[in-house]
């Protein structure tokens, strides 16, 4: 038994109770006791990223998206809650995944161009984490989602893109900054 109590002595030393109560005592009907009570509660980063429309199938290319080169997709929605500053990235393999008779397709992922606003594209998708979105926690801290639109426009090639399936698988990673 004696060799129990130091540990039952360590463990309550580590749960931070604290090591004598406070005493008060008031005495008659005028007089008052007050005591003073800390409450600490650390608050951790917490972020929360949700996608709606994540797994997008694009649909098929028409003979005018060949004719002109290119196709446009309206992406994911993206919704981020955070009580700190945060960023998403976004991340894309080299290639395209290719599933067809077309043999070795190696469709790059330069081809796709991706931007915030329907119809416009300023931003080449490289194999290179871009940030696609960035924030503060703002007056709502973090109790309002910051939103973004991601839009993609491919470029097409009848010469070099055979029929077959295509599929790019993209990361977006929530972080901060």
């Amino acid at each position: 038994m004696k060799r129990l109590m130091p540990l039952v002595g360590l463990l309550l030393l580590a749960t931070g109770m604290p090591a004598a109560a406070q005493v008060c005592t008031a005495m008659g009907n005028s007089e008052t006791c007050e005591l003073d009570v800390e409450l600490r509660l650390p608050v951790p980063p917490v972020m929360k990223m949700t996608l709606q429309g994540g797994s997008l199938d694009l649909g098929r290319i028409t003979n005018l998206d060949l004719e002109r080169g290119y196709a446009d997709y309206t992406g994911p929605d993206i919704r981020v809650q955070s009580n700190v500053p945060f960023m998403v990235g976004l991340e894309a393999p080299a290639f395209f995944t290719y599933h067809g008779p077309g043999g070795l397709v190696q469709k790059s992922v330069e081809s796709v161009w991706w931007g915030k606003h329907p119809g416009t594209y300023p931003n080449q998708l490289t194999p290179l984490t871009q940030t696609v979105m960035a924030g503060e926690p703002g007056p709502a801290r973090g109790r309002v989602p910051q939103a973004s639109q991601l839009y993609f426009r491919v470029y097409w090639n009848r010469a070099t893109d055979p029929p077959g399936r295509y599929q790019l698988d993209l990361r977006l990673t929530l972080s901060t900054p």
